[in-house]
């Protein structure tokens, strides 16, 4: 079943995918893709932002991704890239 869930990205996650080696961005975006497909995906651990709002936070391999869901908006929305 296809997911109608889409992603958008913050400007530190932009820019930290276009300064990414074309492998390491090509990893995160396969990541990105497929928890967009899975917005229902628990996380590998819950961070608090200032705001109160709790950002889900998912570990692949060397790629860190966090996010929030908007279901109303059937959208990811993607805090942080980060690379380790």
């Amino acid at each position: 079943m296809k997911s109608e869930y889409d992603y958008t990205l913050s400007g530190v996650a932009v820019r930290a995918l276009l300064s990414a080696r074309a492998p390491l961005r090509r990893r995160a975006e396969n990541v990105l893709d497929t928890l967009a497909a899975d917005p229902f995906r628990e996380p590998d651990f819950i961070e608090m932002a200032p705001s109160g709002r709790k950002y889900a936070v998912f570990v692949e391999r060397d790629t860190v991704v966090t996010l929030w869901v908007d279901h109303s908006e059937q959208e990811i929305r993607v805090v942080n890239v980060e690379f380790v």
